[in-house]
């Protein structure tokens, strides 16, 4: 019998006696609070083929929940939080759990967060996987960790270079140890990081490489804007793949706004890079993100590399107790990010209101699942447009200098006459394929 995706992700399952002592605590913590309820968790596990969890989750009964409020829906998840008055890990306040509802399609995520959950409490790198549960409804749910401080989608862009490096640093060491766990994410974008307190997490591991295989090899799940340019080949999607994503959300992070175009433009600019380097960015942040934006996979640097290059740049930019400069951004990166921005608001739809958060610069907040045709359409169009904003530039350019001529003296690449319009029959997150 061919190994299935879940197979592989199960062997990388750490054995429980060789977690650390911390995580083995509170592991033991848990279920013995709750060690009733082990034939039932046993049972499920069992019938969900994981049976390996079974000494690292507790089985929760859904009636200890209170306040159940429905968080986020989509295809492939529903997401609810829930208020618990049980110190699950050694809390004594109430505290505050997400519900996620499992289905088929998310049994390989479950396998991945309850690793990441316990490889290290220093480098917290998902929401803690506290155990299962099921509500009056007989659906199946998985208790974890909620982000108190939402994800990077709701918050405002960063205010400092200070914040963009902390948060910098803190994404790349926990990619290096997510990665050195074998473990790829698949679909970085700002949606799939969620803080506590000032601390990001990585949610929604592994989920697309679930959902393409529970479908077929013919299909892509994220959102296309995010994709590097090796997936938008349909070639596979490898570490160095969330290399490239992860440097376009710090990118994100000053620029208040997503990438405008599809990964491929990096082929019609002359730099060959995704976007627009920062004016008057710390030393050598954009010569991170260069080099993360390679276009050539094998030249990316490690997860490992990746962070300490964000860590070497945060030190040679801190040595005079945190210089002014890394303090506040200048008015040239301030111009660029008010660039950004207009661009975007531009693009964006009539309808779509304008406010400072990520939520305001993504049409879509869902993960896509694209068909090749559709994926191979939604590039060329991405690519038409790009064509015409640089058209555009340079007739404006013209024009303010007070050349002749106008728009007919410029040619637009073969087939740029067609609709700009990106293809409305793309599958989001809350459509079955």
């Amino acid at each position: 019998m061919e190994e299935t995706n879940l197979d592989r992700a199960k062997k990388q399952l750490y054995p429980f006696d060789e977690l650390d002592d911390y995580d083995q605590r509170d592991i033991k913590h848990l279920k013995g609070a709750f060690g009733q309820y082990e034939p039932i968790l046993n049972e499920h596990l069992t019938r969900l083929n994981l049976r390996e969890l079974s000494d690292r989750l507790a089985w929760i009964p859904f009636e200890v929940f209170q306040d159940v409020q429905q968080l986020a829906k989509g295809g492939f998840a529903t997401v609810y939080t829930a208020k618990l008055d049980y110190p699950l890990l050694h809390v004594g306040e109430d505290k505050m759990v997400a519900l996620k509802v499992l289905s088929p399609r998310l049994l390989q995520e479950v396998v991945f967060s309850s690793q990441l959950s316990y490889i290290t409490h220093k480098v917290p790198v998902t929401m803690t996987v506290f155990g299962l549960s099921q509500d009056p409804g007989n659906r199946l749910m998985m208790v974890m960790e909620y982000g108190t401080h939402g994800n990077m989608e709701q918050m405002s862009k960063a205010s400092t270079w200070n914040r963009v490096i902390d948060v910098a640093f803190e994404l790349t060491r926990r990619l290096q140890t997510m990665h050195t766990c074998g473990i790829i994410h698949q679909d970085l974008h700002p949606g799939n990081i969620v803080f506590i307190n000032e601390f990001p997490r990585f949610i929604d591991i592994g989920l697309g490489k679930a959902v393409e295989g529970w479908v077929d090899d013919k299909s892509t799940y994220g959102r296309p804007w995010y994709h590097p340019p090796e997936v938008l080949q349909r070639k596979p999607y490898t570490k160095e793949s969330d290399i490239y994503c992860l440097a376009t959300l710090l990118w994100q992070l000053v620029s208040g706004v997503p990438p405008r175009y599809s990964a491929e433009v990096w082929k019609a600019r002359e730099d060959h890079l995704r976007e627009d380097l920062i004016p008057d960015a710390p030393a050598g942040f954009n010569d991170i993100l260069k080099r993360c934006w390679d276009p050539e996979p094998s030249k990316r640097p490690t997860a490992g590399e990746f962070s300490q290059l964000v860590n070497t740049c945060r030190t040679k930019n801190t040595l005079f107790h945190r210089s002014r400069k890394l303090k506040y951004f200048s008015p040239e990166t301030e111009a660029f990010i008010a660039k950004c921005k207009a661009n975007f608001q531009k693009d964006m739809p009539k309808d779509v209101s304008n406010h400072e958060s990520f939520v305001f610069c993504s049409t879509s907040n869902s993960s896509q699942l694209m068909s090749n045709a559709e994926l191979e359409e939604y590039v060329k169009q991405s690519m038409l447009l790009f064509h015409r904003h640089k058209l555009m530039e340079t007739v404006e350019m013209d024009l303010g200098q007070g050349q002749s001529g106008g728009q007919d003296d410029i040619k637009l690449p073969k087939d740029a006459e067609s609709s700009l319009s990106v293809d409305s029959t793309m599958k989001k997150d809350g459509e079955e394929p």
